[in-house]
């Protein structure tokens, strides 16, 4: 299914003028955990990192609803890809055991009239990865006076832009830099 120009990050992206940022925008019927399609999602990450000439070590994971669980699974089965992880609207059922470990930033949002497992769940998960690893940036958000279906763009503001633009991977010997950032 491919989603209009006038929904979701890439929308909001356009009402922002917001240019810095190369946004990727799939969808699934059934999910993100079907290893076939774990596959795709990686290789399409590093066709357009080569294509674009984007920076590898600025790549931000962002889903929501069912694209936020995949962001869970994604982020810790594929730790070396991302300098962020965005899930939105639903909480984490990925038993986490390499992101304890990983070094990107971590930003859960919830509307606060979504459910109460996709909030405390994610705000559970959050402190489990703060405590575990201090050093980073982990945060959780509850966008006040939103519903989950109000999710798929009010967390798309200039403070967001502005933060993810900030997001920095740490380097390894494979990576090589490039000029923009984007959104898978």
């Amino acid at each position: 299914k491919n989603l209009p120009e006038d929904y979701g990050a890439i929308h909001k992206a356009n009402e922002l003028n917001e240019e810095r940022f190369i946004i990727v925008q799939p969808t699934a019927y059934y999910g993100w955990h079907v290893e076939k399609q774990f596959n795709a999602v990686l290789e399409l990450v590093d066709f357009i990192v080569d294509e674009y000439k984007a920076d590898s070590n600025r790549v931000i994971l962002t889903g929501y609803s069912l694209g936020s669980l995949g962001a869970w699974y994604y982020a810790e089965n594929a730790t070396e890809y991302w300098a962020a992880v965005v899930p939105i609207a639903n909480q984490c059922t990925t038993a986490l055991n390499a992101m304890y470990e990983a070094d990107f930033s971590v930003w859960a949002i919830c509307g606060e009239w979504d459910t109460y497992e996709n909030r405390h769940g994610s705000e559970k998960t959050i402190n489990k990865l703060a405590e575990r690893n201090p050093c980073r940036d982990v945060r959780y958000t509850e966008l006040k006076g939103c519903s989950h279906h109000d999710m798929a763009e009010a967390p798309f503001t200039p403070e967001f832009f502005d933060w993810a633009a900030a997001q920095l991977r740490q380097l390894t010997s494979k990576d090589s830099s490039h000029e923009e950032s984007f959104f898978a």
